[in-house]
């Protein structure tokens, strides 16, 4: 089922202008009136609340569920932007620059809340689900897959998204779901914020500033996954997105830690900015990490203070 995990780390990884792309859509718009029910799970770290697909539970490693060991529905909250906003990052034009046909698009009213499901073939394997929900000041944005010819588990993940009750002003403090943890008694680096899923973590815990040139150091967690895979996975992903390497610096398989471990640094372009990334991947052999750095000047110290960083890294 590799499928499913390259398709929710793509998703993840993802932002995209908007776009004026059209799917096929349903001329009615459906109007769905939910309440809270014993039969809901609320995905830790988010507003929203689902009836799970049967057989799934909670994940272990992602905000939420999984059947036997492997993601299948992951959730993001965004209790500071907007349903316009999540809408125009996950649009029709960015499913087809993933790979994604036979797209279809249906706008429904859910609670009052404006909602935007999209239903596409990912690869001739997997179908992809994705629900957009919010309104002008939070939204949340919910993506599922499921075997291609697996029409029953497609309508009972189709279900259940259109299951979701989303509260507003009610994400939990996501540190709670930490499974690692950093040294950082010896490094300038501060953790600042979840966000789309990633630890971010900026020096001196500062708000992030895509514009300056101080580094940023980023950490997702994932189910287990041999750690050469999951960097190339997430890396396909960058380039994707504008990313040009123009030289590797370093590569290496290694143990760090005692945990199975892939370590990179590449050299390259971004938004026609010259940066450096940093990539450590460490295994338990029951979940993975991915720690990123984002070094935009001072390369050698920044890598250097990133990679140490990077090093302290324990597993929960």
């Amino acid at each position: 089922m590799k499928y499913t995990l390259a398709f929710l780390i793509l998703c993840l990884f993802t932002s995209c202008s908007s776009s004026k792309a059209e799917a096929q859509e349903k001329q009615s718009k459906l109007e769905v009136t939910n309440s809270l029910t014993s039969e809901h799970i609320k995905i830790p770290a988010t507003g929203v609340s689902l009836i799970p697909p049967i057989g799934s539970e909670l994940s272990s490693v992602t905000t939420g569920f999984e059947k036997d060991g492997i993601p299948i529905v992951v959730v993001i909250d965004h209790p500071n932007s907007s349903y316009e906003i999540e809408l125009a990052n996950n649009n029709v034009e960015h499913i087809k620059s993933r790979g994604g046909k036979d797209i279809s698009k249906e706008e429904i009213v859910i609670n009052d809340f404006s909602a935007t499901l999209f239903s596409m073939q990912m690869n001739p394997t997997a179908a992809g689900l994705s629900l957009i929900i919010g309104n002008s000041s939070s939204a949340a944005v919910i993506m599922a897959v499921c075997p291609i010819n697996d029409s029953i588990a497609y309508e009972q993940i189709r279900e259940s998204l259109l299951s979701v009750y989303y509260e507003q002003g009610t994400v939990s403090d996501p540190t709670d779901r930490m499974d690692f943890e950093f040294d950082l008694t010896n490094t300038k680096f501060a953790y600042n914020q979840y966000l789309k899923g990633n630890y971010v973590y900026t020096l001196k815990g500062n708000d992030i500033d895509f514009k300056s040139l101080t580094p940023i150091l980023t950490v997702s967690q994932y189910v287990e996954q041999e750690p050469e895979r999951l960097y190339e996975l997430i890396f396909t992903g960058i380039e994707k997105d504008g990313y040009e390497t123009t030289k590797e610096i370093y590569s290496s398989r290694k143990t760090v830690n005692g945990y199975d471990a892939f370590e990179r640094i590449v050299d390259g372009n971004l938004n026609n900015q010259k940066c450096q990334m940093y990539f450590l991947v460490v295994s338990d052999k029951k979940k993975a990490v991915l720690i990123q750095g984002i070094v935009k000047s001072d390369f050698k110290n920044s890598i250097d203070s990133v990679r140490s960083l990077a090093h302290t890294i324990k597993l929960k």
